[in-house]
């Protein structure tokens, strides 16, 4: 495909994940506004279950489906169910509808965002592959950008009579879009024989296995949960101006360096960055929340981190083992990516707030985890991975020995 018609598809593809950012920062707000319903405590912890098990089988139908099915019409599919009930829900203020609303979203949010990692990583050219990849997965920043700003614009929202129903006109009308771009969807490889599930756990695909566990055990702790709790509560008590904005700010700003950088520095190159950045930032985070008796210089340093997080690693990752993976399996690659790196999640998620959080060392304790797996993962990883920039997925694959 040429630029111009993949970077029409980003585009249209863009809306999913957009929708996903806005939906993800508003859930707080959904929870006022329905309150006046039969939504109590209980009720919101198992639309929460549910919404992220929904959410869960969309992200494992949409690699299968990107492998093994017609993509085109799952995407009509969901599209089109989604856009119809968010439609309806203007006519209606049932309970009901709106769990089914939710639930639908959930799965399509999983399934299509999953799908089109695949199916862009296919149609982009090799040389602007990187670019077009991180852009995509740095579109729910400015879906949450998108919620403040129109917060900061009416900060009463709730008062003035805004429904649940009214914040879904988006949900309806949005997804459409990608109804007119499905002609440049691509067709997917073949099938074939060899390529079931169990090829990626052949002998010959070890380095992809290895790549994909230690990513696993990357994104899981170096992403500590952590500071952004911290973060939060630091701006919480000392009444930051424009606090809940500030996240999504540092992450569009790591989203355009990215978009910037990756293929002009290389995949490599931006975690070598990476690495030597957060390892430095993470040493100064201890230094500075044991020595340094200023509340808000913490805070600094820990939305520095999160930047640095987010420019060097969280997406370049992801594409490389996207780039790593052979076209007829990769839909189901990225499905075992995302269920590995949920274990050491779990964990990391359970430590912080059991066992760090209450700590007076939480951030010095947290970035010394954090220095150790970063230390870890680069020595495991040293002289096993290959530069992806610019070369095409044949190349890909014969300098990785694969089959």
């Amino acid at each position: 495909m040429t630029l111009k018609s993949t970077i029409l598809v980003l585009i249209a593809f863009s809306t999913i994940p957009l929708l996903q950012g806005f939906d993800t920062t508003a859930n707080h707000i959904y929870k006022y506004l329905l309150t006046d319903k039969v939504f109590n405590e209980l009720y919101f912890k198992v639309y929460d279950l549910a919404f992220n098990l929904m959410s869960a089988l969309g992200l494992l139908i949409g690699g299968l489906a990107v492998d093994k099915w017609n993509i085109k019409r799952l995407v009509t599919i969901n599209v089109i169910g989604l856009s119809l009930v968010s439609l309806v829900l203007q006519f209606t203020d049932s309970i009901v509808l709106i769990a089914v609303q939710r639930l639908i979203m959930a799965f399509v949010f999983g399934s299509l965002i999953m799908s089109f990692k695949v199916l862009l990583t296919d149609m982009s050219m090799p040389g602007h592959r990187g670019k077009i990849l991180f852009a995509f997965l740095g579109v729910t920043t400015i879906g949450g950008l998108v919620f403040y700003v129109a917060s900061l614009l009416e900060p009463n929202n709730i008062n003035v009579g805004i429904t649940y129903a009214q914040f879904q006109i988006a949900t309806a009308l949005l997804p459409l879009l990608l109804l007119f771009i499905i002609r440049y969807m691509p067709a997917r490889p073949e099938r074939h024989k060899i390529h079931t599930f169990k090829y990626l756990f052949k002998p010959q695909q070890r380095i992809i296995l290895l790549v994909m566990t230690v990513f696993a055990l990357l994104i899981s702790f170096a992403n500590s949960n952590l500071f952004f709790y911290v973060a939060s509560h630091i701006a919480f008590e000392e009444e930051i101006y424009y606090s809940n904005i500030i996240p999504q700010v540092v992450g569009l700003l790591a989203l355009i360096s990215g978009i910037l950088s990756i293929d002009r520095f290389g995949r490599l190159g931006l975690l070598k960055i990476g690495f030597i950045a957060l390892i430095t930032s993470a040493v100064a985070n201890i230094i500075v929340s044991v020595f340094v008796d200023q509340v808000i210089v913490v805070y600094v340093f820990l939305n520095l981190y999160q930047f640095l997080y987010s420019y060097t690693v969280a997406s370049t990752v992801i594409i490389l083992v996207l780039e790593y993976l052979p076209a007829p399996v990769r839909g189901r690659g990225m499905v075992l990516l995302a269920f590995t790196w949920w274990l050491p999640d779990i964990l990391n998620n359970y430590m912080n707030s059991t066992l760090i959080f209450h700590s007076d060392y939480n951030v010095a304790i947290s970035s010394l985890i954090i220095i150790v797996v970063l230390i870890s993962v680069r020595y495991m990883l040293q002289g096993r991975l290959l530069e992806t920039n610019g070369l095409k997925p044949d190349e890909i694959k014969s300098k990785l020995n694969i089959e």
